[in-house]
């Protein structure tokens, strides 16, 4: 019986993990973000791009900022020029035009973030420089917090629906380091579209089925509860559905 559970968790997550086609609506317009850790307040930030980027027939861009995007520590810089056709410029020798306390700089944009559907750069207005993606460590960072959060409110629910055998805690622990460690691997990364907490949402309907079935299996202790083995699938829906509120809202101010 164990075995068999264990073989239908496996198959679960891995079924989910497959790729698919969809077809639905148009997603957001191609940008580019950039990245800065606490930036002063007086940062203004721009895009050049050469004239002589641009063919003869081309009516000269219109550059669009959409409005800067605070998360914790990080404020992100979103950019799209509009009224080209990427076929028709190069986007080679672009720069970010960087002016903060009182004086202005210049870093070039690596080519490859702009022509990626949703480019990402870091800015260090300290060392004036520009790197592509994100910083080391950081995703490590940030899955460790979403993690760790996690793990504190279901450990409470936990503690609450009357769990304290050792066996039982570290099933949990297990359990849900698998589960939370298989949504930080799609978290991870800043490259995300509108539909990312719909995903979320999927993923905590599985986890929902995953954890119920681990528990209901694995920890003896839910059948001395009121409500039995059953009382195991109940956490996991209660688990799973404080875990996606809490998670939501720090999608609203903690960078992915």
């Amino acid at each position: 019986m164990k075995k068999r559970a264990a073989y239908l968790i496996f198959a679960l997550l891995i079924a989910f993990m497959m790729p698919v086609t969809a077809f639905a609506n148009a997603d957001l317009p191609p940008f580019l973000t950039v990245i800065v850790e606490n930036p002063p307040e007086d940062l203004e930030l721009s895009v050049e791009i050469p004239p002589e980027n641009f063919s003869e027939y081309q009516d000269a861009p219109k550059e669009v900022i959409i409005r800067p995007h605070e998360l914790a520590w990080e404020t992100h810089y979103r950019f799209r020029v509009i009224g080209y056709n990427y076929d028709e410029i190069a986007l080679n020798n672009v720069t970010l035009v960087v002016t903060a306390g009182g004086k202005t700089f210049r870093c070039d944009i690596p080519e490859e973030e702009l022509w990626n559907y949703n480019g990402f750069v870091t800015l260090d207005i300290d060392d004036e420089t520009l790197i592509p993606g994100t910083k080391p460590g950081r995703t490590a960072l940030l899955a460790a917090l979403r993690i760790s959060v996690t793990l504190l409110l279901e450990g409470i629910l936990f503690f609450i629906w009357g769990m304290r055998k050792t066996k039982s805690w570290i099933i949990f622990l297990v359990t849900n380091l698998i589960t939370q460690g298989w949504l930080n691997i799609y978290v991870a990364g800043p490259k995300h579209n509108q539909y990312f907490v719909m995903a979320v949402a999927l993923f905590e309907i599985l986890f929902f089925i995953v954890e119920g079935i681990a528990f209901f299996i694995f920890i003896k202790e839910f059948s001395e509860k009121k409500g039995g083995k059953a009382g195991a699938f109940a956490f996991a829906f209660f688990a799973n559905v404080l875990s996606y509120i809490v998670g939501s809202r720090m999608l609203t101010w903690l960078p992915v």
